[in-house]
């Protein structure tokens, strides 16, 4: 009894120690001589709160990163309690502005995202021809 007691109080420790991951990230390949490129990212959530991407930065290729829903400009990204949002085009993505050098195909480039709870998300994306 004792024995199993242990182990419910284990396995639930193990659930709760599950964190919010950024995952299969990818920047689109901008066209010769743009300045912009679009990001997309898998942001997974296994926790009961949801959480909201307030912040996406990468130092090495772009002066500034905006969050967007289709063309508008948005404050936060929200990550469902238990749930994933996967970024494309048609919906929530990061623009990559103000390109700091030429991105190439198979390029990695590192990315943060930061959370309302100031965790940082780190993500290598691999830039390719959509």
């Amino acid at each position: 009894m004792l024995a199993l007691w242990i182990a419910t109080l284990l396995s639930s420790s193990v659930v709760s120690l599950q964190e919010v991951s950024a995952t299969e990230a990818w920047i689109q390949l901008p066209d010769a001589g743009e300045t912009t490129a679009l990001a997309y990212v898998v942001v997974k959530n296994p926790t009961m709160y949801d959480v909201y991407v307030v912040k996406a930065a990468s130092s090495d290729v772009a002066e500034e990163i905006e969050l967007r829903n289709g063309e508008s400009v948005v404050k936060d990204i929200t990550v469902s309690a238990y749930g994933s949002r996967r970024m494309k085009p048609d919906g929530f993505h990061l623009a990559l502005k103000e390109l700091k050098r030429t991105l190439e195909d198979g390029d990695s480039i590192p990315l943060t995202l930061t959370t309302d709870g100031n965790v940082k998300l780190r993500v290598q994306a691999v830039v390719r021809k959509e």
